[in-house]
């Protein structure tokens, strides 16, 4: 529409120079031609309906009932490309209106067909481009299409994580003989985001430490223990796991006398630190082995001795200034 506003702004300012257009409301005959090698271009009828769309009305009747008539023909130029057309305007007495020759360099006819029309209706009424301008409505503001709304982020909230085992234990330090078998019961839960917690049992079963002579003392040795493990690699189920953990244990020493007239200090109490790295292997499901290696430092080193012959104390054993362990069980982790 604006090219056809422009144009027709170009074309009224020629029709007024040229004085076309007389009474716009008379009724007009229209003939068109279109020559040789012009039958691709726009024919009288469509033409005509154009013109009424731009004009917003019927103009053209027959010849008879014409008061003006309107010739025109169309052709290929003649030494050069392109189109030519020419408009001739005339009275009911034969005196020429007005007159338009209209070009074009295009390949195809079909480029008039807008400027034929609307050169058309300028003929017949000068101020139809004027008229169209000031009707033209108002352009429709712009959509605002809102964006789409996100999904508000749901985060899954991390589960809680937890286990348990049962394995053989064996020990350098905790008992008098070099190395000692015994029994470990472990279970630990890991919150979100927080560290695990580990507790633990530990069952050293009956060890024998000999003085001179024939005197001797049976030590068995039980403690629980808590631990936490700040260092946590591969906590996913069904996943390798490795968990480092730092505590402490609690528990008692025992002792029953064999071959002694007097047994002093029967029972202790054992504090120790701990320091030890868990590792889960998952072989089905969640069902896997469980490795434990750590060392452990008394934090009371009582004495268990005994009274001689000659009234002297000998002492039978005391927990050396640091202990050890390793662990081979079979455990659960969820």
């Amino acid at each position: 529409m604006a090219r056809i506003h422009v144009v027709g702004l170009l074309l009224l300012l020629w029709s007024k120079s040229l004085g076309a257009g007389g009474n716009p409301a008379r009724p007009l005959s229209l003939g068109w031609v279109r020559r040789e090698g012009a039958n691709t271009c726009i024919n009288p009828r469509s033409l005509a309906v154009s013109v009424e769309q731009i004009l917003g009305r019927s103009v053209f009747v027959s010849a008879a009932q014409a008061q003006a008539s309107i010739e025109g023909s169309i052709e290929r130029q003649h030494g050069a490309p392109g189109w030519k057309a020419v408009l001739v305007m005339t009275n009911g007495q034969g005196d020429i209106e007005g007159r338009r020759e209209l070009s074009t360099k295009d390949a195809t006819c079909t480029s008039l067909n807008e400027t034929l029309s609307l050169a058309l209706a300028l003929m017949i009424d000068p101020d139809v481009a004027l008229r169209s301008a000031d009707t033209k409505p108002a352009p429709s503001p712009p959509k605002v299409i809102a964006a789409p709304e996100e999904p508000p982020c749901v985060q899954t909230p991390s589960p809680w994580r937890w286990g348990a085992s049962v394995g053989a234990i064996l020990g350098v330090g905790w008992l008098p003989a070099t190395l000692t078998p015994g029994l470990a019961v472990r279970g630990f839960v890991r919150p979100p985001h927080l560290w695990a917690f580990e507790l633990s049992a530990v069952l050293w079963p009956s060890r024998r430490a000999r003085g001179i002579s024939d005197q001797a003392v049976d030590l068995s040795l039980a403690f629980g223990g808590l631990a936490v493990c700040p260092l946590a690699i591969g906590a996913e189920k069904n996943n390798v796991q490795w968990r480092g953990c730092v505590g402490g244990q609690l528990g008692t020493f025992e002792a029953v006398g064999a071959n002694l007239d007097v047994i002093q200090q029967q029972r202790r109490t054992v504090v120790n630190a701990v320091t030890y790295l868990d590792t889960f292997v998952p072989l089905l499901s969640s069902v896997g082995l469980v490795g434990t290696v750590g060392i452990g430092t008394p934090l009371l080193r009582d004495s268990f001795v005994y009274v001689d012959e000659n009234g002297s104390r000998q002492q039978l054993f005391r927990l050396p200034a640091v202990t050890a362990w390793a662990e081979l069980g079979v455990g659960v982790a969820f």
